[in-house]
């Protein structure tokens, strides 16, 4: 929640700076863009780790007495 926190963050810093303008904003937008797009790629690749790492398992034996 904290990382989207951040992403949030930075897409605000993006629109923000890029209202300012000039070369300090420019600046500011290209580096505010850089990193909510790099967080939101490792946000991504650790939601895929985690649902891979923990998604039931499909070829386990089903539980209960459906099986003689």
């Amino acid at each position: 929640m904290v990382g989207l926190f951040v992403v949030g963050l930075d897409v605000w810093g993006l629109f923000f700076w890029s209202a300012v303008g000039a070369s300090i904003g420019l600046a500011m937008s290209v580096t505010a863009a850089a990193v909510a797009l790099v967080l939101s790629v490792i946000l991504l690749l650790d939601a895929r780790r985690q649902w891979l790492l923990f998604r039931p398992d499909d070829d386990a034996e089903p539980t209960g007495d459906s099986h003689p």
